[in-house]
C-alpha cells in the first residue's frame, strides 16, 4: 500500500477513482512520462503516434496497452500538462502539443499544418484503395454469378465510384455497422447462410444467429 501511494502521489482525483488505473499503477506512470517526453521532444503529435511509439515501439518493459495510454493521456489533458489542438483541415481530429515550446522546434502552428496535410494526404489514400477494393470484389462476385446486394460502379471520367448500398437488416435484426455486400449461399437454402462483407478495416468475423457479419471493428 505505501508502494501504491508512492506511485500515486501525483495523480489527479480523477485518475485515483478509476479502479483501471490504480489495478495497472506502473503502466500509468510510464505512459504519463513517456508522453510528456515525446511531445516535449516532438511538438505535436496524433494519437496513433502517440501510440506507435509508446504501445508498439522501445524496450518491452516501457510500453503501455493503447487503452491505458489513452487514460494516461485523458488524464494529463485534463490537468492542461498536455494541450489538445484542431485543425481547421482535420474536423474534429485532435492533436496534441506539450505547453512548453522549444526553441529548436518549428513554430507549433507550422507543424500543425505539416500534421494535417499528410492526414488529409492519407485519409484520402485510404479512401480511393477502399473504393477500389470495394469494386473489384463486387466484379468478382458477380463475374461468379453470386447472389448478393450491394452495387458499385466506377466512374472512369470522373475517378469516383457510384454505390448502391445493401440494406442494414436482416429477418429483423440490424447489423451494429452498414455492411457493403450481402452474400447469400443458396446452395444451403434461401438467405439461412449469409455473409455481410464489411471493407476499408481490418474486419473481424461476427457469429449473427444464423449466419455470419463480418463488420468494421467499433
Amino acid at each position: 500500500m505505501r508502494h501504491l501511494r508512492a506511485s500515486t502521489r501525483y495523480w489527479s482525483p480523477t485518475l485515483l477513482a478509476n479502479p483501471e488505473a490504480l489495478a495497472a499503477a506502473e503502466r500509468i506512470n510510464i505512459a504519463l512520462r513517456r508522453v510528456v517526453n515525446i511531445l516535449d521532444e516532438h511538438g505535436v503529435c496524433g494519437i496513433r503516434t502517440l501510440e506507435a511509439k509508446i504501445s508498439e515501439a522501445g524496450p518491452g518493459g516501457q510500453r503501455v496497452d493503447p487503452h491505458l495510454l489513452s487514460i494516461a493521456l485523458h488524464d494529463l489533458v485534463a490537468r492542461r500538462r498536455v494541450l489538445t489542438l484542431t485543425h481547421a483541415s482535420t474536423g474534429n481530429q485532435a492533436w496534441y502539443a506539450y505547453p512548453r515550446q522549444r526553441q529548436h522546434l518549428p513554430p507549433r502552428s507550422t507543424k500543425l499544418d505539416t500534421l494535417a496535410s499528410l492526414h488529409a494526404e492519407t485519409a484520402r489514400a485510404h479512401e480511393d484503395i477502399g473504393n477500389a477494393l470495394e469494386a473489384a470484389i463486387c466484379t468478382a462476385l458477380e463475374n461468379t454469378g453470386a447472389a448478393f446486394r450491394g452495387r458499385v460502379r466506377e466512374i472512369s471520367a470522373t475517378r469516383s465510384f457510384s454505390k448502391d448500398a445493401p440494406p442494414q437488416e436482416l429477418l429483423g435484426r440490424r447489423t451494429s455497422r452498414l455492411p457493403d455486400f450481402i452474400f447469400y449461399d443458396n446452395k444451403v437454402g434461401p438467405i439461412k447462410h449469409r455473409l455481410l462483407i464489411k471493407l476499408k478495416q481490418v474486419a473481424k468475423l461476427l457469429q449473427e444467429g444464423g449466419g455470419c457479419g463480418w463488420h468494421r471493428p467499433a
